[in-house]
């Protein structure tokens, strides 16, 4: 694609005006033909290109001086064709932008402060952000009734002597979620972030994102939350040889009924949004893996696949994870790697279901599931712009995850004795 600065458009428009007699222009006509040109232009251009190709076509009308003859016709219309082509490439260059340079999460955060209370408990749905693959939603909880009501004080004596000092509170919160008359299960809720915004007032926040990317919806999302309890759990802070122990106590399970709902338009950034093939097939432990496509949205990258076995992976109704450690799932399968740029790359798996032969992978570049850093996560869109191609290794665990290790650890493969490594494959990246 030509890189043009808007007025190169001026050396694109071929025009003969050889046989053809100058006509002044009034200032209605005028008008009249930048009204005219603006209504040529589809809807969703965004306004700084819109306005730019409005003012060439004035200008260049005033630099022809025609009005309502058949050259000003021919003039008019050879110019609509050779802008509305420039202004497909100019509003490309307009998006590059806007997640690359000009970013800012206003455009795309939209503020609803809805408020429901029930049960001495008021939530808040704050802010929310839709793109291709998630519903992010940001909650707002206020507990502070109900710490008044326990009264719990900020240390206690256990029944052995020892001090135990009572830490911060940890709220959870269950929701069902219904957008556009379908259910999201719950394995694609997940409460991302937890903040204590003002403990004296017992005010927190939760973020939540809601993955999407598997339903049938268009630009318009109709979402139906509701919350049947919230669990109120506090921390535990006891002294083994020096150091601090830390564990969750729960208080108390509120029930009651906090149902909020919204409506938000994903349009504008499913504009910013793509799918790129890659077609693989991996074959690892009795297991087929299709690795189909790549998705890319403003604040979220996902490869998306499937994963499929004829070996019966079940003890008894559970699957038996110490032979099949790949289906633990979170760090138990990770695509590893680098562009052509040199970034490194990292996908980790999300979801992981061998009964639906489901399989999903996320981008790892600025936690992008995570409110407080949605803006990180749109800039990595940089990266993904300027690489032509990404190569990844599979790296399959081979040990079940311990309740002792992290479940998750960011950055790629932490220890790579205790993976299978695969054969790398490339994912071209369309231009």
């Amino acid at each position: 694609m030509m890189n043009k600065d808007i007025f190169d458009i001026y050396n694109d428009i071929d025009i003969d005006l050889d046989s053809y007699e100058k006509q002044n222009l009034t200032e209605i006509e005028i008008k009249k033909y930048g009204k005219n040109f603006s209504k040529k232009l589809r809807k969703n251009r965004p306004n700084k290109i819109r306005n730019k190709l409005i003012a060439v076509a004035v200008s260049i009308v005033l630099i022809f001086g025609f009005s309502k003859s058949d050259m000003g016709r021919e003039i008019y219309a050879n110019i609509l064709l050779k802008l509305e082509g420039f202004n497909n490439y100019l509003t490309e260059r307009y998006r590059n932008k806007l997640v690359d340079e000009t970013y800012e999460l206003d455009e795309f955060v939209e503020t609803k402060n809805i408020i429901v209370e029930n049960n001495n408990i008021g939530i808040k749905l704050s802010e929310i952000i839709a793109d291709k693959n998630y519903l992010f939603a940001s909650l707002v909880l206020d507990i502070e009734d109900v710490i008044k009501e326990l009264d719990i004080p900020a240390s206690i004596i256990d029944e052995k002597g020892n001090s135990i000092l009572m830490g911060n509170y940890i709220i959870d919160v269950f929701p069902n979620i219904i957008i556009n008359d379908m259910e999201i299960e719950d394995e694609n809720i997940v409460i991302s972030r937890y903040k204590e915004v003002d403990r004296d007032k017992g005010i927190y926040e939760l973020d939540l994102s809601i993955y999407i990317g598997d339903l049938e919806i268009d630009n318009e999302c109709n979402v139906e939350m509701g919350i049947d309890e919230v669990s109120v759990n506090r921390e535990k802070i006891t002294k083994i040889n020096g150091k601090d122990n830390i564990n969750i106590q729960n208080i108390i399970d509120k029930s009651g009924r906090w149902k909020i709902d919204f409506t938000t338009n994903r349009e504008k950034i499913l504009n910013l949004s793509s799918d790129i093939e890659i077609n693989k097939v991996l074959n690892y432990g009795g297991f087929n893996i299709e690795i189909d496509n790549l998705s890319i949205s403003l604040f979220s990258k996902e490869i998306i696949g499937k994963i499929k076995t004829n070996e019966n992976v079940y003890n008894g109704t559970e699957i038996n994870y110490d032979k099949y450690p790949i289906l633990q799932g979170i760090n138990s399968f990770i695509l590893e790697g680098e562009s052509d740029t040199g970034e490194k790359v990292v996908f980790s798996v999300r979801e992981i279901n061998i009964d639906k032969s489901t399989l999903r992978f996320s981008y790892e570049g600025g936690a992008n599931w995570i409110m407080d850093n949605l803006k990180a996560s749109a800039n990595s869109n940089r990266f993904f712009k300027e690489a032509k191609e990404i190569e990844l290794t599979p790296y399959f665990r081979k040990e079940t995850i311990q309740e002792n290790q992290p479940i998750h650890v960011k950055g790629g493969v932490d220890n790579k004795e205790i993976y299978d490594k695969g054969e790398p494959f490339r994912i071209y990246l369309n231009k």
